[in-house]
């Protein structure tokens, strides 16, 4: 789901999205949810409607196009947000979240309760380092 932003970085805006783009990521994910057991011939479920949930929260809170996003065997999901060199690549569960960052620095946060603070922190840290 690679698409052009419009950024403008100088005056300090965050990326222009079409309108609708973030619901229809929304959508698609959504779709995730009725996968069915064993999706990869190995077991996998489909992802979790906690997980969903959870997806849709993060997308809506850091309005930022993600590069891409896919269920993982175990029901959660992976969103990978990517721009020149650095990339911020999370996997959201039920309850919490992980991420690790790939650029100029390697950093990883796991474990992180899925809470206001964190989510706000979230966006801080990816405004910071993908935009």
């Amino acid at each position: 789901m690679d698409k052009e932003l419009n950024n403008d970085k100088k005056a300090g805006t965050k990326p222009m999205l079409a309108t609708g783009f973030l619901d229809l990521i929304i959508q698609e994910i959504e779709t995730f949810t009725k996968l069915e057991n064993n999706w990869d011939g190995h077991g996998a479920l489909p992802l979790l409607i906690e997980v969903y949930n959870n997806s849709k929260l993060i997308i809506l809170k850091l309005k930022i196009n993600p590069s891409d996003f896919y269920p993982n065997p175990n029901g959660t999901l992976s969103i990978d947000y990517e721009r020149n060199k650095n990339g911020v690549y999370l996997e959201i569960g039920k309850t919490e979240f992980s991420f690790y960052t790939k650029g100029e620095k390697v950093e990883f946060k796991n474990i992180i309760a899925i809470t206001e603070e964190n989510l706000n922190e979230l966006e801080i840290f990816v405004n910071d380092y993908v935009l």
